[in-house]
């Protein structure tokens, strides 16, 4: 089982100036590499929409905000019936501490995985990131953050790594 394997891809609609943020749209096809049984993904390939807002705020300082739906091929777990589509909504902001590497902190919102069943995970959640993005060569990215999903306010720290490479061309 290799677990969730996604692809993602963005494109600039505008590049913003002095009053509009930049605008980017996205998607992801992530495919059906996981498992439901082992919860490492679904049995079904799902689909991501995605928008982005970003902004210069002041020097080396810039505000992000992004919503999204997933649309989701094979949403169920027996016996758990899950939501077939999923939104969020996240805000962020990074520091440019040096030309090739920010600094930054995220919070996203997420709607409810499950329509039935699921305990907190029919409730509306929240994910925290703090991360570090450099580039190290032209057009190639990494990403390295540390996660923290809360459920529900009084849940115990669950932290998680996250890794990323994002290609460009």
């Amino acid at each position: 089982d290799l677990g969730k394997i996604t692809l993602k891809g963005r494109a600039n609609l505008t590049d913003g100036g002095d009053f509009l943020p930049a605008v980017t749209v996205g998607m992801d096809v992530a495919l059906p590499t996981g498992s439901s049984d082992e919860l490492s993904g679904s049995d079904g390939v799902d689909a991501g929409f995605y928008l982005y807002l970003s902004k210069h705020v002041v020097g080396d300082f810039y505000a992000h905000v992004n919503g999204g739906a997933t649309v989701c091929s094979d949403p169920d777990l027996d016996p758990i019936d899950m939501e077939s589509v999923r939104g969020n909504v996240g805000i962020a902001f990074e520091w440019a501490c040096t030309g090739a590497t920010s600094i930054f902190a995220q919070l996203l919102y997420h709607t409810p995985q499950f329509a039935e069943g699921g305990g907190n995970l029919k409730e509306l959640s929240f994910t925290y990131l703090l991360g570090v993005k450099t580039e190290p060569w032209k057009d190639v990215e990494l990403h390295f953050g540390l996660i923290e999903n809360e459920l529900k306010y009084d849940n115990s720290a669950d932290f998680g790594l996250q890794f990323g490479v994002s290609f460009g061309w």
